[in-house]
Formats: structure tokens, sequence, C-alpha cells
């Protein structure tokens, strides 16, 4: 009787797990993918994430004020190629930066970057190579960041565009490049 109970509950939670969102699995060669969409969450990781002086930030506003909201326990910096191949699809180098001090410059260096400005512009030398960036928080909670290394050098997470084109984008470009040929 017992467990059947416990069956009989399992298989509840997992029919309202179920009905959060939409579940996708993508398999390669290499690496199987799972993604799933909750609605009106951050993506999450899976594993989990040492407790330390990182935190989320308490609320919505303050999240689309920085590219960088709050304090992350990691930044997981990971290197694509571009052209011939897919934009995303071939992975050069891959680095995890868990040291406070460099955490926090990375940090303030990428919410320096400046506003895209609005309206239309040309951008020359877009290979498609990018430096992806995860944002680890407590709780399993993380953000993604897209910096484009040619071309304009957009900077996006979500709802917060900025550009590596004036300073202090160079230099940061460049420090994410000298910690990624470091792996």
């Amino acid at each position: 009787m017992r467990l059947w109970l416990s069956m009989a509950c399992v298989l509840a939670g997992c029919a309202a797990l179920g009905a959060c969102g939409d579940t996708h699995t993508q398999t390669s060669s290499l690496l199987s993918v799972r993604r799933v969409t909750l609605p009106a969450q951050p993506p999450v990781v899976v594993r989990a994430v040492a407790p330390g002086p990182c935190r989320v930030p308490e609320d919505v506003a303050g999240a689309n004020a920085h590219l960088v909201p709050g304090t992350p326990c990691a930044i997981v910096l990971s290197r694509y190629r571009g052209l011939p191949a897919r934009p995303g699809t071939q992975l050069v180098a891959r680095v995890q930066v868990r040291r406070s001090s460099p955490l926090r410059e990375l940090t303030s260096e990428l919410d320096a970057l400046r506003p895209m400005p609005s309206g239309s512009y040309a951008c020359p030398e877009d290979n498609g190579s990018e430096i992806k960036a995860i944002l680890e928080y407590p709780h399993q909670q993380s953000l993604q960041l897209e910096i484009a290394l040619g071309g304009c050098r957009p900077v996006e997470r979500g709802p917060v565009h900025r550009w590596a084109v004036q300073p202090p984008g160079g230099e940061l470009l460049a420090q994410l490049e000298r910690l990624l040929a470091r792996r």
C-alpha cells in the first residue's frame, strides 16, 4: 500500500511539472541538450552552484538595468568559431571563472559597456565568431550573454543590449580572449 501511494505521488508530481512548460530535446553526435521552457523564469542550470558572496538581483527592474545583474557565483565562457561554420556550433575553448577578483572585474567591465544606439547601422567584418557567457547564480539559476567578436560587437542578454565597439569594449574582449587562451 505504501509503495503504491509513493508511486502515485511521484506520478502526480511529474504530471504537475509537465504542465509548467515545453520540453525539447536536441541530440548531436557528442552532446545531448535538453531545453526546458518555463514561463517568467530565468533558464535553470542543472548542476549546483556553491554558495558564497554571489546573489541574484532582488527586482526585475534592477536585473534589466545591468548587463550582469547581481553578483554571479561563476562565469562560464565558451568561444565559438565563425564562418564557414554555422554560428554557435564549433566550440573552440571553454573556461570557468570562479575566483571573486576576476568575477568582480569582468562584471564591472561588462556593465560599463555603452548601450547600442537606436537606428540602422552597417556592421562590416562580422564572421559569426562569438563568446557565450553563462552567469551562474545561487539556487541553480543562470543567465546567458552573447558576445559577438566581429562586426559591431553586440553584447546581449535578453532585453539588455550593449556593444563593445567603443572603449572599454576592446580591452574587455582582449581580456576574455586571454582567459579562454589559458584553458
